[in-house]
């Protein structure tokens, strides 16, 4: 059925040019195909039944609109007997003369985040920030997915890695996807439901191994309000940590403890002088222990910054990482919006989340634990400050 409205609007001229509305080079009224056929049965006590039966695309011409329908042969319109329907109620039908109607939907833009702006929600402010996100494993590309959904105007994937069929069952891409580039098959899976979005993509690890790669990097995360390490290595999550300090960008690290039995998020903002990354992972000999464990075995947090080469044997279902993953979205968008004193969710700077209990240590399943402690500074720190700093 085509309401009043929507026929209006695909008669109007002034609409074809209109970026609000999806009009593509060839003529057609609708991109991508925006409506569905629906057979009518008048069998049940007068009552019309709907069935979905087909998509389609429809082609409009100088006076007439064409109709190509999957399984029923291709109908023409002309617009001035659509000018004088109130639907397109039987202008189409098969073989055994059953009858259809056609229902239009234009698709608008600005329609998107019609259900998310609300004055505690400032979309007017989360749609002009710019995120980083390097990593588009199955936390990362979660991360961005859900980003885009929320707002964000602007994202700038970085990873070098390509789709394997064994990151399916835990990543966001589809087996489709198979051998292309993290980066680009996030990229359009994200455009598939958020069009308006910015999106940059580098295919190719993050690095800083010389002052050409270096400059590349500061080039193009000179504009970024905030960067989210979701790659689970404890030497990139180091020279991200110093890259972003030293450029005055916050950081939020992401990342599962070993075999996914929970994770953790951290969030390094240089503009507060908070302790880093390097100073919170101390290292001892040949170990990294995270410091002064609180509230869980020191193995389960120094192995959040595991070696590249574990990551394949890491077992866990993709809810346990996407358990990890959504609160970590919420710490993204409280950081940004905390920069104008509208969202103070997330107080402290760093959160331990658990897939499971640990009964001895009064561990809580699906519980996010803040961290509240004061954590001391590496004295000859080169990064962060020589002061003692409370992570809050």
């Amino acid at each position: 059925m085509i309401f009043p409205e929507v026929k209006q609007t695909l008669l109007d001229e002034k609409f074809k040019n209109n970026e609000k509305f999806l009009f593509s080079v060839n003529g057609s009224i609708i991109d991508e195909s925006t409506y569905q056929v629906q057979s009518i049965d008048h069998t049940l006590n007068s009552k019309k039944r709907y069935q979905l039966t087909s998509l389609g695309n429809i082609i409009l011409a100088k006076s007439s609109l064409t109709f190509n329908i999957l399984n029923l042969p291709q109908f023409e319109i002309s617009l001035k007997n659509f000018k004088e329907e109130s639907s397109l109620k039987n202008f189409v039908t098969d073989s055994s003369n059953n009858q259809y109607e056609i229902l239009v939907i234009i698709q608008d833009y600005s329609n998107l985040y019609r259900r998310i702006a609300t004055p505690e929600y400032p979309l007017g402010i989360i749609i002009k920030r710019n995120v980083a996100i390097i990593g588009l494993g199955s936390g990362g590309s979660l991360i961005a997915l859900y980003l885009a959904k929320s707002g964000i105007g602007n994202l700038t994937l970085i990873d070098g890695d390509v789709i394997m069929d064994h990151n399916i069952v835990r990543h966001i891409c589809s087996l489709k996807d198979v051998g292309r580039y993290k980066t680009l098959a996030v990229k359009d899976h994200i455009l598939e439901r958020v069009p308006t979005i910015k999106i940059t993509t580098v295919e190719k690890p993050f690095s800083r191994e010389n002052k050409n790669i270096e400059a590349f990097f500061d080039y193009l995360l000179s504009k970024v309000d905030l960067i989210v390490s979701a790659t689970g290595d404890n030497i990139m999550n180091e020279t991200i940590n110093e890259f972003g300090y030293k450029r005055n960008i916050p950081i939020i690290f992401a990342g599962a403890f070993e075999k996914i039995t929970g994770g953790i998020m951290i969030r390094i903002d240089p503009r507060k002088k908070s302790i880093c990354y390097k100073c919170l992972y101390k290292k001892y000999g040949d170990d990294t222990t995270f410091q002064k464990p609180q509230i869980i075995d020191k193995n389960y947090i120094k192995n959040y910054g595991r070696d590249v080469k574990d990551m394949l044997t890491q077992p866990g279902l993709g809810i346990d990482i996407d358990l990890i993953t959504l609160p970590a979205v919420k710490f993204i968008l409280s950081t940004l919006l905390a920069e104008k004193d509208i969202d103070e969710s997330f107080k402290s700077d760093i959160y331990y989340w658990f897939n499971k209990n640990l009964p001895d240590r009064k561990v809580e399943t699906f519980v996010l634990y803040q961290e509240d402690r004061i954590l001391e500074k590496i004295p000859d720190c080169n990064i962060c400050s020589k002061i003692i700093s409370k992570v809050d």
